[in-house]
């Protein structure tokens, strides 16, 4: 059953989407846009709503029980790919090693003009983890 996760603290940008669904332990988080709380696109500077569009995303995992460390993949677009070196700034502050794999993609225009949306993709490894620890010898999964 695909359960729907809603960021709440969120205004929707537009149409009819999930922020985010989860089936089984898989979590896809829609494509989040720099949206203020106030439902206004932000109009700051590519590393302003870099933040915020991860934050969106926390958002969307903490609604699973989740955080950034369960993410597997990153897919980025941005409206002026020049930009990437100023968001990747910003993306290596919030994520450690080992690092999402992750893609970055120049797009002619986004939504609300903004400069950047991000998806991610993630995995709930919490039951496993747990196993891994609870076995004494470690098992092959975690290691």
């Amino acid at each position: 059953m695909i359960e729907s996760l809603e960021n709440t603290g969120v205004p929707q940008a537009c149409g009819t989407k999930s922020d985010g669904v989860r089936l089984g332990d898989f979590i896809f988080v829609s494509g989040q846009l720099p949206i203020n709380t106030d439902g206004t696109m932000s109009t700051g500077d590519i590393k302003e709503q870099t933040r915020l569009c991860l934050d969106h995303v926390k958002g969307v995992l903490q609604k699973a029980g989740l955080d950034l460390r369960y993410v597997l993949q990153i897919r980025i677009y941005l409206s002026d790919i020049s930009e990437e070196a100023a968001m990747c700034e910003v993306f290596n502050e919030v994520f450690n090693a080992p690092y999402p794999a992750r893609s970055c993609v120049g797009v002619a225009g986004l939504q609300g003009g903004a400069k950047i949306e991000i998806e991610a993709y993630a995995v709930d490894t919490r039951a496993l983890e747990i196993l891994c620890r609870e076995n004494s010898t470690g098992c092959a999964s975690c290691h």
